[in-house]
């Protein structure tokens, strides 16, 4: 989570905003925001009963290489690479926050006329569609309201994610 490959240019998004985001998807999902976010049975149960057409592919390392999930918004589809497949249905945090924004991805991008973050103006994270499918990823996975006066251990223990991931969140929201 500290490395960061910038993605291409979408309409801006606050961390405030995708926060928000974040707290409707727990409320329609009726999801108790004091244990884990289900990622895998969402991908597997939930989201093909509300996109008609979504298509979950678990690839081979083979096919996808370095990529350990790609998602297509406006095709709904989403990809991801079968070890880290198989370690998020295990709980292993990373992958499941890896699950998490490509799940964001396809909340967030889908028909957004996306520009290529080339150029001579620099992509300012809340532009960056790699930084709102990390931001929202994190907010999903660790409530807001539920870490504040938390340690990294008991976010990490309690919300199944990484301590790296545990640690930029509560960095994040002071």
């Amino acid at each position: 989570m500290t490395k960061h490959n910038p993605g291409v240019r979408v309409p801006p998004q606050s961390r405030k905003s995708l926060r928000a985001i974040a707290t409707s998807v727990h409320f329609a999902l009726q999801h108790d925001c004091k244990k884990p976010f289900p990622i895998v049975e969402i991908t597997e149960l939930v989201l093909p009963k509300l996109i008609n057409d979504f298509d979950f592919q678990v690839r081979s390392i083979e096919e996808m290489g370095n990529d350990h999930g790609m998602t297509y918004p406006d095709r709904h589809i989403m990809c991801i690479r079968e070890d880290v497949y198989e370690r998020a249905c295990r709980d292993y945090g990373r992958d499941r926050y890896t699950m998490c924004h490509e799940f964001a991805h396809l909340l967030i991008h889908e028909g957004i006329d996306v520009a290529l973050a080339r150029g001579e103006d620099p992509l300012k994270p809340y532009e960056d569609s790699e930084w709102q499918a990390n931001a929202l990823a994190g907010e999903l996975l660790m409530p807001y309201a539920e870490i504040r006066g938390m340690s990294p251990d008991e976010v990490s223990s309690i919300y199944l994610v990484s301590a790296a991931a545990a640690k930029t969140q509560l960095r994040l929201i002071g």
